[in-house]
């Protein structure tokens, strides 16, 4: 554990500085790499990840293919492609508030970040809310 520590550590200070264009401002970001693993550089590039991602085609099952089994299926296929997909545990008040349905129980989706914004994606119909800007 240590040893993966240490190279999170050393890892997260590599990146490269971009300049994104953000409704009429210019922005200095730092897109991170860890372990030759990357945030999406747009949008679009998130979008289409989850366009040719299978995860939402397969059939939800009680308690062997429910949220969590998407949402961590998610983040390996993404992880394989190279991208950050975090897991993501939401209140039923919270998933109401971004995806604008009801549940009764809390639902676990996954967060990507994409240059400075957060955005929360539902596993299981790809679809992709902006949560909120990094700084």
């Amino acid at each position: 554990m240590y040893r993966l520590f240490a190279i999170g550590i050393i890892l997260l200070s590599i990146g490269a500085v971009l300049e994104a264009n953000d409704t009429d401002r210019t922005v200095q970001e730092e897109v991170v790499e860890i372990q030759g693993m990357r945030d999406f550089n747009s949008l679009s590039e998130l979008k289409i990840f989850l366009l040719q991602d299978p995860t939402d085609w397969e059939n939800y099952k009680e308690s062997t293919n429910d949220c969590d089994d998407f949402a961590r299926t998610l983040v390996s296929r993404a992880a394989d492609k190279g991208f950050i997909i975090s897991l993501q545990l939401v209140s039923p008040e919270q998933y109401h508030e971004y995806f604008g349905k009801t549940l009764s129980g809390n639902h676990m989706i996954c967060s990507a970040i994409v240059r400075n914004k957060i955005y929360f994606i539902e596993p299981q119909t790809d679809e992709v809310e902006f949560v909120s800007y990094m700084d």
